[in-house]
């Protein structure tokens, strides 16, 4: 990826004035360098709800499984948290002392560069998020000027996780948005439920079978919420639907968010964990797998569940508190 140089012609090293400032904000780096350091470039942790990096809060704060794990997609220059709802950009750049002989110089010129890198990834991040179905930003925003002005905005808003840090002659910065609250998700909802409109304003009434018409699901009754369990692989989407075998969306989250309704984060989950679901009280693990298309199919257990239910599709959609791959 091309490097975007800032030139600043005023600066010289005559100007003592402009040099204690040299000297003043490159000590404040070099001190946050070491414990920036360790934050960078983690690809799963133990989830903590309470955290709040960069300004960047977590969405979510009690709906996380015990024993489950970040949802992290991580790509060659930034990443997706998918369990904390925000997106990062890094940036690199040399410390370059050939050309600035002094060190100080050299790393606030490329703190400068990193800068420019960071948001440029961010930017390539974001277009490569899913949106919903098999759809990404870049493919939903293509030719759209108001979209694409927007991500330019959230961009430039971004936030820097911790301090930049310097190891190997090279400055790195990395940079932060949110996926949901104000970010990138209020940018794309619009086209999302433009493409996927539900076909059912009471969805699950289609799973009845004529030897089960009019069953009361006393089963789902007893429910307070729900949780989708990916088997297989699963490819994270904004705004993922279900859909039944034909291909028919039924629940878009579009929905849930135009209506405020909190969004399900996708957590991780081993052997053990998935086990465990089996003890939750009021609790239905309802199976999934993922289409083609990016939907979310029930599985043929998770239809029996269902058979009976009548609730409407934001009941049931209220009810989804996470979406849980297996690990």
């Amino acid at each position: 990826m091309k490097k975007n140089i800032l030139r600043f012609s005023f600066l010289n090293k005559t100007h003592t004035i402009f040099g204690y400032f040299l000297l003043f904000t490159i000590s404040g780096f070099e001190a946050e360098a070491q414990n920036a350091k360790s934050t960078q470039g983690q690809k799963s942790s133990k989830i903590d709800p309470s955290k709040n990096i960069a300004g960047v809060k977590a969405e979510t704060k009690s709906d996380f499984i015990s024993g489950s794990s970040e949802f992290i997609e991580q790509g060659e220059v930034g990443r997706i948290n998918w369990s904390r709802f925000y997106v990062e950009g890094d940036g690199y750049a040399i410390v370059d002392t050939i050309k600035h002989p002094s060190k100080l110089e050299a790393m606030l010129f490329a703190q400068i560069e990193a800068e420019v890198d960071a948001q440029n990834n961010l930017t390539e991040v974001l277009k490569g998020t899913f949106v919903e179905g098999i759809s990404n930003v870049g493919v939903m925003s293509s030719g759209s000027e108001e979209n694409n002005k927007l991500i330019t905005s959230l961009v430039k808003s971004a936030l820097n996780v911790g301090a930049p840090s310097y190891a190997n002659g090279k400055c790195k910065i990395s940079k932060r948005v949110p996926l949901y609250q104000n970010g990138l998700a209020k940018i794309m909802v619009d086209d999302a439920l433009a493409n996927n409109p539900s076909e059912f304003k009471n969805p699950f009434i289609y799973l009845n079978t004529e030897t089960n018409v009019g069953l009361k699901n006393v089963y789902m009754n007893e429910i307070s919420q729900v949780i989708l369990l990916v088997e297989g692989p699963y490819q994270p989407s904004i705004f993922p639907s279900i859909a039944n075998e034909e291909q028919i969306v039924f629940i878009d989250f579009a929905n849930g968010f135009m209506n405020k309704l909190k969004q399900p984060p996708i957590v991780k989950l081993n052997a053990k964990a998935i086990k465990n679901l089996s003890f939750l009280k009021n609790t239905a693990i309802l199976k999934v797998q993922q289409d083609k298309n990016g939907n979310l199919v029930l599985t043929d257990s998770s239809k029996e569940k269902l058979v009976g239910y009548k609730g409407s599709e934001m009941s049931l959609l209220s009810m989804v508190k996470t979406i849980a791959v297996q690990d």
